[in-house]
């Protein structure tokens, strides 16, 4: 069995492997919140909102990725771009970091999630995460391109 015709060589099994190191990340991050007492001076900062954020929002849209690459790989037999949907994830997945690692070590330091514009010394992870926010919608790009590409009718050749 080659790669390409094996579980590792499906774009759809990148999107699970991520969707696997979200959940984790988020159990680590929420089994932490968990265990120190609700009015400790960590439970109404950034790091609750960044332990939600791990797994529903990014769990879901991983998963939701996943199965659309799946269902392109049986409909279409394969008929899509592996590098493009590699890409893709690879993009998407640097991008959802670079917007929620950010927000993880604001919590850590205990910055509230209430204010509107962040403190000085904290605006540079807010550059950061503003660049996941970029890289997280030019990784749609590749989506688009390999959405396209497998959709279109396959050339006779004869």
């Amino acid at each position: 069995m080659t790669l390409s015709r094996s579980l590792l060589g499906r774009t759809s099994f990148l999107w699970a492997v991520g969707f696997v190191v979200l959940v984790i990340t988020a159990g680590v991050v929420g089994t932490a919140a968990r265990l120190g007492v609700p009015q400790m001076p960590g439970a109404d900062t950034y790091y609750v909102v960044a332990h939600f954020h791990y797994l529903p929002s990014l769990g879901v849209t991983f998963l939701i990725f996943g199965g659309i690459y799946l269902a392109l790989e049986q409909l279409r037999r394969g008929r899509h771009r592996r590098l493009l949907g590699g890409l893709h994830f690879a993009a998407m997945f640097a991008g959802a970091l670079g917007i929620f690692a950010p927000v993880l070590l604001l919590g850590v330091t205990s910055m509230p999630h209430r204010f509107a514009d962040p403190i000085g010394e904290f605006r540079i992870w807010n550059a950061i995460s503003a660049g996941g926010y970029g890289l997280t919608l030019a990784a749609q790009v590749f989506f688009l391109a390999a959405l396209i590409d497998a959709l279109r009718p396959s050339p006779h050749i004869g």
